[in-house]
């Protein structure tokens, strides 16, 4: 990948590096409607597993991170290729490290393996990608989430070893013409699970 061939951050200038945010791709295959990363970054391209695990090795290793951060606008896209390699590669190294997915994660990529795997490599903050339960809104965005796929992914999670104090879920608000009550019985929907 093209994207292997750039350097890391120079995160090595932080005086006190205690955490690192690791970004494996640029850009998103989706096109939801509320989003810019198709403006930002109109190819979606990735760089390749092994080179995002010499990029954890380095910081970890050299410089004694612990904590990492996914900021990628679609980890979990073909996730057999890519975040499954990925921490398999955590696990076979004997990583103790702990990983967080801030940018929230497309509920309908989780199934049992992934999310034994999140929880075995060190996942400790998962961020689902809801925002909303209005399923004709669903579909008119971007189509990639359903009010099943949000329950199968938490369901897959906890039945992995989750708390669901560990599960946040994005709900979004002040979209175009979107009501009050909307964002409620959204809300109401996650809280329910």
């Amino acid at each position: 990948s093209m994207l292997d061939d750039l350097p890391w951050p120079a995160l090595d200038l932080y005086p006190n590096l205690r955490s690192a945010a690791i970004l494996t791709s640029r850009g998103c295959p989706f096109s939801c409607s509320f989003c810019a990363s198709r403006i930002v970054a109109p190819n979606y391209r990735r760089r390749t597993p092994e080179h995002v695990l010499q990029e954890i090795r380095n910081w970890h290793e050299q410089f004694d991170v612990n904590q990492f951060a996914f900021f990628d606008d679609a980890l979990l896209n073909r996730a057999d290729e890519f975040i499954k390699p990925i921490l398999n590669g955590v696990l076979e190294n004997n990583w103790k490290l702990n990983f967080h997915t801030p940018n929230g994660l497309a509920p309908r990529f989780f199934d049992k393996e992934l999310a034994q795997l999140f929880f075995a490599s060190g996942v400790k903050t998962v961020r689902l990608s809801f925002e909303t339960l209005n399923k004709n809104r669903q579909l008119a965005m971007s189509a990639k989430v359903s009010n099943a796929d949000l329950v199968a992914a938490i369901r897959f999670l906890k039945d992995a070893g989750f708390k669901t104090t560990d599960i946040g879920v994005y709900v979004m608000m002040g979209l175009p013409d979107q009501n009050v009550d909307e964002v409620v019985d959204s809300i109401d929907f996650v809280h329910g699970l």
